[in-house]
């Protein structure tokens, strides 16, 4: 499957950014999806140029996280931020789905 890749981050304390499933973020681990194309729980493969690859789990949702486009977590505070605006938006990321 082909991604759309997004990142996002958060300004709370560490551990504090709670997902969809009740679970805090794990920068490059939590994965936010669209539940009707990548199921809850489900994990996913891929590599952000740059970072390397990346095996997360889709345990959050968002309100612009539609169809192919997945949004990575990527930490807390003010550097993870800048590092999520650095990382833009890849498109036509090759992914793997393991449910």
């Amino acid at each position: 499957m082909l991604l759309e890749l997004t990142f996002y981050c958060s300004l709370l304390a560490p551990g504090k950014a709670i997902t969809a499933s009740g679970t805090p973020a794990v920068a490059f681990q939590t994965l936010s999806v669209d539940r009707r194309v990548i199921r809850k729980g489900s994990y996913v493969r891929f590599v952000v140029p740059g970072y390397g690859p990346v095996r997360a789990r889709a345990d959050d949702t968002g309100s612009a996280v539609r169809g192919n486009i997945v949004d990575l977590f990527v930490g807390y505070g003010p550097a993870a931020c800048s590092l999520a605006r650095r990382l833009g938006r890849i498109r036509n990321v090759p992914a793997t789905l393991e449910n």
